[in-house]
């Protein structure tokens, strides 16, 4: 373990992430910037992170050692290359110092810019990711490959969930490692290993079917593939997830698809614990170990990528997640070893962004529940209510502009989080405001939207907002 200075603290191994001391379950987590090195000529280097404290500032050149000794050590890195900085409103901010090669954000040169989590700065020869996270989370260790604070949360509940043998629904984005989450959990448990696909199952009606899910005994039962809303199978296999188990039965782990309103709802009422699997988009600081992971399962070494190659693999959306990067991994191993590197980073770009794209999922605009459902317009500029009722936010702007925010993160990306200052600067654009003045007329705005109906459906995860993924919901745009 490295250890730096009273506004930060770093660390090389991944399997150890800097952490003050772990908080107990009820202490509410401070959430604070890190930067982590994503890519470096030293691969072990990878996953070290810097923590900055509110009020901070640091100058990054090479005889720094924020990462640890010699990590900045580049011919590429001027001794004073870039100053980063946490100001007053809570808000990240990178300035180049006159560097000779410059300071980049996302590709681009910059001389100062505001970052976002996910920004990826590039000095010299190592990039790295901006992103948010809360003290004292313990460092994810097996379930996933990865080093982010998204992991971390995940593994903090997979902990407790290991621990007492309780059955839990994994909900995902399609590819993004729940089935690999679950079998972390049959190993954590021990005994058999039985995986169930209820769409093809309840088709064949075992007699007693009542019987058959809690029949199997010991180690951890995968159920996945819920039979389609509306259909005698649905209907049968919701009967039997209600079913109790049996003393020394399997551990059930049911894969849900989180861009499913349908397997969400039946999730909720089957009463089990529901943990996240995080996307890979949202988790951009894991791209390496999991690129690093994939290539040591399968024997072989991880692609000599360029820094360019890199960038965009760390900024892909990774539609279809774990799946699409592994299969663009592949495919860039095959081209380099067929003597074919020109142009591997645009190609890398496009396969990220557009090979094997789902085509199973619908679009969060029509993943619409049969049932009651709130009904929300794309602008923010009115909502329905699961009971009919229609509220207008006509002349109330701010309440349109902080729900348009809410309702176009839930279509983009179901489950991500908008940040507290991201809705602020959304909904009061080029507005100044005294340390804390912006936060509370934030708090009264969402308070206002609960007052109007949306208490269940608008929830804080953090330091931001969400419009619930598991909220029955449809989109129409105007």
């Amino acid at each position: 373990m490295l250890h730096g200075g009273p506004d930060s603290r770093y660390t090389r191994d991944s399997t150890q992430l800097m952490k003050t001391t772990v908080p107990e379950e009820d202490e509410p987590r401070r959430v604070e910037w890190c930067l982590f090195v994503v890519a470096h000529p030293d691969p072990a280097l990878v996953g070290a992170r810097r923590v900055l404290l509110h009020g901070s500032r640091v100058e990054l050149g090479r005889e720094d050692d924020s990462f640890g000794p010699g990590a900045l050590a580049d011919g590429r890195i001027s001794r004073k290359h870039a100053r980063i900085e946490v100001d007053a409103s809570g808000a990240l901010r990178v300035a180049d110092l006159g560097s000779s090669n410059g300071t980049h954000v996302n590709g681009a040169r910059v001389e100062l810019v505001t970052l976002a989590p996910g920004d990826v700065v590039r000095i010299g020869g190592v990039l790295l990711v901006a992103q948010r996270a809360p003290l004292g989370l313990r460092a994810p260790r097996a379930a996933l490959a990865g080093v982010g604070p998204a992991l971390a949360r995940m593994q903090s509940e997979l902990d407790r969930v290991a621990a007492y043998g309780r059955d839990v629904a994994l909900v995902e984005e399609p590819g993004a490692g729940a089935i690999r989450v679950a079998q972390w959990l049959a190993a954590q448990r021990g005994g058999p290993l039985h995986e169930w696909s209820l769409n093809s199952w309840v088709d064949r009606l075992p007699v007693p079917f009542e019987e058959s899910l809690v029949a199997q005994e010991g180690g951890v039962l995968i159920v996945k593939s819920l039979p389609p809303k509306g259909t005698l199978a649905r209907s049968l296999a919701q009967k039997l997830l209600a079913s109790e188990r049996r003393d020394g039965s399997a551990q059930r782990v049911f894969l849900v698809d989180a861009r499913s309103p349908g397997d969400s709802e039946l999730a909720r009422l089957m009463g089990v614990e529901r943990v996240y699997v995080p996307a890979l988009r949202d988790r951009p600081e894991d791209v390496a170990h999991a690129a690093r992971a994939w290539s040591e399962s399968r024997g072989t070494p991880v692609p000599e990528l360029s820094l360019r190659a890199w960038l965009e693999l760390v900024r892909a959306p990774w539609p279809t997640n774990l799946a699409q990067l592994e299969a663009t991994l592949d495919r860039a191993r095959a081209a380099m070893a067929a003597g074919e590197p020109e142009d591997i980073e645009r190609w890398i770009a496009d396969s990220a962004r557009n090979e094997l794209a789902p085509t199973n999922v619908a679009p969060a605009t029509e993943a619409a529940s049969d049932g009651p459902a709130f009904v929300f317009a794309e602008s923010g500029k009115w909502f329905s209510l699961p009971s009919g009722e229609r509220v207008s936010l006509h002349r109330r702007d701010v309440l349109a502009r902080v729900l348009g925010a809410l309702v176009r993160a839930r279509i983009d990306h179901p489950g991500r989080v908008v940040r507290a200052e991201q809705l602020i600067e959304h909904a009061w654009a080029g507005e100044r405001f005294i340390e804390g003045s912006g936060e509370n007329r934030l708090h009264v705005a969402l308070s206002n939207l609960r007052q109007l109906g949306l208490r269940p459906a608008i929830t804080r995860i953090e330091d931001g907002y969400r419009i619930d993924p598991e909220v029955a919901a449809r989109f129409v745009s105007e």
